[in-house]
């Protein structure tokens, strides 16, 4: 669980958010290089970032100002997570994981993204059971 603190103007949004930090090498998310770099010392740690930074992929908004949303859809938390993402100033290393309802762009997905590192997709109703779940 990740909490975004983001400022916009006048506009304070805290957010708690459920995603994984992912580092990517070359067009592959690479487990290895997060674990590497998260067992390292604080300087080569930086290194490391600096090198190849970290994205943090998000796929569902847990809390936020207002309150736990936790107990709302998980069609109504995804849109609510994609307006906190889309807020992030150009650039963010937050991002938003894809999503689809439709089940042939899905399986293109799963039978195509291994070779990147993804390990899996989760449909919907999954994702509503298992609040803590693990997408990528």
């Amino acid at each position: 669980m990740t909490t975004i603190d983001r400022s916009l103007g006048e506009t304070h949004v805290v957010a708690r958010i459920n995603g994984e930090a992912v580092v990517v090498i070359d067009g592959r998310v690479s487990f290895e290089a997060a674990q590497a770099r998260a067992a390292s010392s604080p300087a080569r740690s930086r290194k490391l970032a600096a090198r190849h930074p970290a994205l943090l992929i998000v796929w569902d908004v847990l809390a936020l100002p207002t309150g736990d949303v936790r107990s709302r859809p998980y069609e109504e938390r995804r849109t609510l997570m994609l307006d906190v993402v889309a807020g992030l100033p150009e650039g963010s290393p937050i991002q938003a994981v894809p999503a689809t309802e439709d089940v042939e762009i899905a399986r293109v997905w799963y039978e195509t993204l291994t070779g990147s590192g993804v390990e899996g997709v989760l449909q919907p109703e999954f994702v509503a059971d298992r609040l803590t779940s693990t997408v990528l």
